[in-house]
């Protein structure tokens, strides 16, 4: 009877071990790590919290490795036009080469002082180097 138990638990705790070492814990994925050909890619909200962006990027003047940067700098400055900060959600950012400038589109999801939840927009450019300022 003893051994049955001990022999129970032993085996229980291999099954317990070797389970645990097949399935590996993923790191989430950091903030504003966009780059061409990925689709999405997470960003903070106007309460901190992280959310899915869905992204739209190819540009011959911007290069790759300046992608993730221009998206940070235009979601953090189009949170800034929102009426309440807070409410502020971003939801698609693009960019695009538009007569030689590379144009960047974010869409947004806020409410305004009335408490109206509504589809917003911002438009900016950026150079070679990443920096990005207004377009209009």
């Amino acid at each position: 009877m003893n051994y049955s138990i001990f022999y129970s638990s032993l085996i229980l705790s291999i099954v317990l071990v070797s389970c645990s070492e097949s399935s590996p814990v993923q790191e989430p994925e950091g903030l504003y790590e966009a780059e061409y050909g990925k689709d999405y890619f997470y960003a903070e909200n106007g309460m901190d919290e992280r959310v899915k962006v869905k992204s739209y990027a190819r540009s011959d003047i911007v290069p790759n490795e300046e992608v993730g940067g221009v998206a940070m700098s235009s979601i953090i400055k189009c949170k800034f036009t929102a009426k309440n900060q807070s409410s502020y959600i971003p939801r698609q950012f693009s960019l695009f080469d538009n007569d030689g400038i590379a144009t960047i589109q974010v869409k947004f999801l806020a409410t305004n002082s009335y408490g109206a939840q509504g589809d917003e927009a911002c438009y900016y450019k950026s150079d070679a180097e990443g920096n990005v300022s207004n377009r209009f």
